[in-house]
């Protein structure tokens, strides 16, 4: 409803469809399971990045050299590897993982509904472009699922909390 603004079967593509719901179950898997290997957000990250690393190697390697990609070391590939490694990859992580450390995974979980919103808020900064009023109404259900669960859990917390005393 944030992103497609009623148009989702214009530009709409099968495969990234799929892809883009592999990459939630993906995400619910490492959600899942940080939350049972968790010792640390920092060194677990480092972990988990050297693992990604290692197993991703192998394709990288297959698109270098069996369908012979060049191998580009300009400012803007490295700077861009660079940006990705640090902010999108590291930073994101261990955020993630405290996040999951300090709130639980379903709670922290919460705040992928939000990623449409910020992506339709930066492409209205940035490009320009003027927000649907599905944007808004599916904004508001985001904000609205959320803070209803938030105040269950925050209540459920306080409740706990008390019950203990």
């Amino acid at each position: 409803m944030i992103i497609y603004s009623g148009r989702f079967a214009d530009g709409s593509s099968v495969t990234g469809n799929l892809f883009s719901f592999g990459a939630a179950v993906s995400w619910t898997a490492y959600t899942y399971f940080y939350e049972k290997i968790h010792n640390s957000s920092i060194w677990t990250t480092l972990e988990i990045m050297l693992w990604g690393l290692l197993f991703s190697a192998p394709f990288a390697l297959s698109e270098i050299l069996l369908f012979k990609r060049p191998v580009v070391f300009s400012f803007g590939a490295v700077s861009g590897i660079l940006f990705l490694g640090i902010f999108a990859s590291a930073l994101g992580y261990i955020m993630w993982n405290k996040g999951i450390d300090l709130w639980g995974g379903k709670a922290a979980t919460l705040w992928v509904y939000t990623i449409p919103v910020f992506t339709v808020i930066a492409d209205i900064v940035f490009l320009g472009n003027s927000p649907s009023m599905l944007f808004f109404t599916g904004s508001a259900l985001v904000g609205a699922g959320m803070l209803l669960v938030i105040g269950r859990e925050y209540r459920r917390l306080v409740s706990h909390d008390n019950t203990n005393r």
